[in-house]
């Protein structure tokens, strides 16, 4: 996500999140946990509402679960934005578990082919990297990557008494416009749809969603403010 700050200006704050296995320890046990514990550090910068929350791919799980506890705790969400973030199922789960082990087997491939090619000496130290790799804080690192979109994968996302922004990659909104949310978000789904692939949609196409998302943001704050006025004038009467 660092790829959209440069996009959205000096004057419009940002906080991100890093998970445990980013720092090389222990993995959550549960989403819930993750969640509360990105909570507590959300309070440390921002302690009262309204927030506006959001994640890419699995990220988004996780902004929507810090949601619900900040609904339950009385606060106000102004906006929830996924950028990439498929809802979790049983399926979506299967099928991504599968585009991941095609991916990881040809890059093995890939690798393989390069230390076949390589001069003897050249090959040797290729095979030695590749040791180190996998022995060592590189592969333990994969591996925490790996079991953290796992977790967040196996979660069952709750309805969400909110609305939610969707915004899809054009390759994947073909053939999967809503990622299987709809009817999930009580006040609606907004889906925009951006240029690129899920890989290349922030490499390459990060002002275009920055837009976006800056406009969703205007239009939060906007109805927020709107409704704020409205409560305080009912009360005046």
């Amino acid at each position: 996500m660092s790829q959209l700050v440069p996009h959205f200006g000096l004057d419009q704050p940002l906080f991100g999140f890093r998970p445990r296995w980013v720092e090389g320890n222990d993995d959550y046990a549960t989403v819930e946990e993750m969640a509360r514990e990105f909570l507590a550090e959300l309070r440390t910068v921002q302690p009262e509402g309204p927030y506006q929350l959001g994640g890419h791919c699995v990220g988004g799980i996780a902004a929507l679960e810090i949601a619900q506890l900040l609904l339950q705790e009385g606060e106000e969400v102004e906006l929830m934005v996924f950028l990439d973030t498929e809802r979790p199922t049983p399926l979506r789960t299967f099928l991504t578990e599968l585009y991941f082990k095609r991916q990881r087997a040809i890059h093995i491939r890939d690798v393989i082919s390069e230390i076949m090619h390589a001069n003897r000496g050249k090959k040797g130290e290729m095979i030695r990297k590749l040791l180190h790799r996998k022995f060592r804080k590189t592969d333990k690192f994969y591996q925490s990557k790996v079991g953290y979109r796992r977790l967040l994968y196996r979660h069952t996302a709750k309805h969400y008494p909110g609305r939610i922004t969707l915004i899809v990659n054009e390759e994947q909104a073909r053939v999967d416009r809503d990622l299987g949310w709809t009817g999930i978000p009580k006040d609606g789904l907004n889906v925009h749809t951006v240029p690129g692939a899920h890989y290349t949609v922030l490499d390459h196409h990060a002002k275009e969603v920055a837009q976006v998302i800056l406009k969703c943001m205007d239009e939060a704050f906007t109805t927020s403010v709107c409704r704020n006025v409205d409560r305080t004038e009912v009360n005046a009467l």
